[in-house]
């Protein structure tokens, strides 16, 4: 269990990572179709 407990962090913070870096890539998507 304490492995699991220090895991955690870990991938929350990648969890957080991957969200930010998906809202930028479809916030280039949208200006690039709004350009279109």
């Amino acid at each position: 269990m304490p492995g699991f407990v220090m895991f955690l962090p870990v991938f929350v913070f990648v969890l957080l990572v991957f969200l930010v870096s998906a809202i930028r890539i479809l916030r280039e998507y949208e200006r690039a179709v709004i350009f279109r």
